[in-house]
């Protein structure tokens, strides 16, 4: 029989793609834009999020990027909680958008 790494020989062919390069880099800025506009969405009405006070601006951001990610993982984030009809009325978009979007691929 054929080893295990002979049997997945082809696929370094698919790595190297531009177009596997521009799936993930559209998924990557996809991300970094919900981030910012869950990070928009705290900072015009900081009420509808529940987000721990004591962070710093960096640690605030980077706690929406992880909320995003966990959201299109998980559904669920330990760090920052929607609270409003608003928050988690995006939040159910954001999903409905990444599995389109994840459907697509």
């Amino acid at each position: 029989g054929k080893s295990i790494l002979h049997q997945f020989e082809g696929l370094h062919k698919l790595w190297d793609t531009p177009l596997l390069f521009a799936l993930l880099s559209l998924a990557l800025g996809i991300l970094m834009s919900l981030s910012t506009l869950n990070y928009i969405i705290y900072i015009v009405e900081p009420g509808n999020f529940k987000v721990d006070s004591s962070l710093t601006f960096v640690e605030t951001s980077f706690e929406f990027v992880y909320y995003t990610f966990s959201l299109m993982l998980s559904y669920s984030s330990n760090s920052i909680e929607a609270i409003t009809i608003f928050a988690k009325f995006f939040k159910w978009c954001k999903l409905c958008f990444l599995m389109y979007y994840l459907a697509l691929l």
